[in-house]
């Protein structure tokens, strides 16, 4: 039987899975919350389930606790149609679960493994999206091996290739985890050490000045790429940019959607966000970051599994194009459930 989402005869059996061992744990199971309430219990039958910091699988809809082995045969045995990957970060967000579903032939929201690891690894990401032409800030990577026997060497080499201020960030993790804006040379090994607690490989990125905005592409039901209404960030006073806390905290940032800027460079950047969003090989959604000068519109990073909280962008730029949350959900499940093998 073709699954339907308006089929009176089965409903789709959906599990959640949202938590993980990333530092985005607590925001995992608040988008997780936003997801359940969002779904017609008379379309969806669902498993709600939580995966802890260690990795360990818990079924909160039967009270069962498994390992992730189990856990994968779980979703095979309760015969689900599809996961609702809501885990952002690493495992959830770099292919890691995403290849893990693939082998067992288990159909999943979002990007597949490739993509997915694409997307999170910012070196690998930023090269791929400069070969498209789209215009990314300049950086060195730096790997731990070779920093702890020549740090000197590579604190050098960025203060000569950019000056200061420069970006600090781990090459893998995403919602501004680790990053640094570093405006005093004595402080770049500090930022560098900082950054290596997350991560095995490090950017140092030239700092660019400008208005920063973000926006999200979504799959339609029939498989086209629609950008989404943009939305400019500003944070607060107490903090240089849109860290993890101007993110997630409630007030810590005055958000505008749309920004208050010309259509045609609103137009620009979801042609950008699109391109984005093909380059990487992104299916279902994704959320393009990007720093908008008087010149030029810079792509920063592209997330395969945007945040669904409350005070996420992804659901603000849906609801100013009229997609309430309930459809914008329903929108990402049916789009997976038609276009994955």
């Amino acid at each position: 039987m073709e699954l339907c989402l308006n089929n009176p005869v089965k409903k789709i059996k959906i599990a959640i899975l949202s938590g993980g061992p990333s530092s985005e744990h607590e925001v995992s199971l608040n988008s997780a919350k936003n997801v359940l309430k969002a779904l017609d219990l008379n379309k969806f039958e669902i498993l709600d389930i939580k995966i802890s910091k260690e990795n360990v699988w818990l079924d909160r809809s039967q009270n069962l606790e498994m390992q992730e082995a189990e856990g994968i045969k779980h979703l095979k045995k309760q015969n689900v149609d599809l996961v609702f990957i809501v885990l952002h970060g690493e495992y959830g967000e770099d292919g890691t679960l995403q290849n893990l579903l693939e082998k067992e032939g288990i159909k999943y929201t979002g990007s597949n493994s490739k993509a997915s690891k694409l997307a999170m690894d910012k070196v690998a990401s930023s090269k791929v999206l400069t070969d498209k032409s789209l215009d990314v800030p300049s950086f060195i990577s730096i790997n731990e091996e070779d920093w702890q026997d020549e740090n000197q060497k590579h604190i050098n080499a960025a203060f000569e290739t950019f000056g200061l201020p420069v970006v600090v960030k781990p090459t893998d993790r995403g919602s501004s985890v680790g990053i640094r804006i570093v405006n005093d040379r004595a402080k770049i090994k500090a930022a560098i050490n900082e950054a290596f607690k997350y991560s095995q490989n490090v950017m140092v990125q030239q700092f660019v000045q400008g208005r920063e905005i973000t926006c999200a592409v979504l799959e339609g039901k029939d498989g086209t790429d629609i950008p989404l209404v943009p939305t400019e960030i500003i944070p607060d006073s107490t903090h240089e940019f849109f860290d993890y806390h101007a993110k997630y905290v409630k007030g810590a940032s005055i958000e505008i959607t749309p920004p208050d800027i010309s259509d045609a460079l609103i137009a620009k950047i979801q042609v950008s966000a699109t391109r984005a969003h093909a380059s990487i090989g992104c299916t279902g959604i994704s959320r393009s970051d990007f720093i908008l000068t008087d010149e030029t519109l810079y792509i920063l990073e592209i997330n395969t599994i945007p945040g669904m909280t409350e005070t996420s962008l992804l659901p603000q730029g849906a609801k100013a194009m009229g997609i309430e949350f309930s459809i914008l959900v329903e929108t990402i499940i049916e789009s997976a459930l038609q276009n994955k093998s």
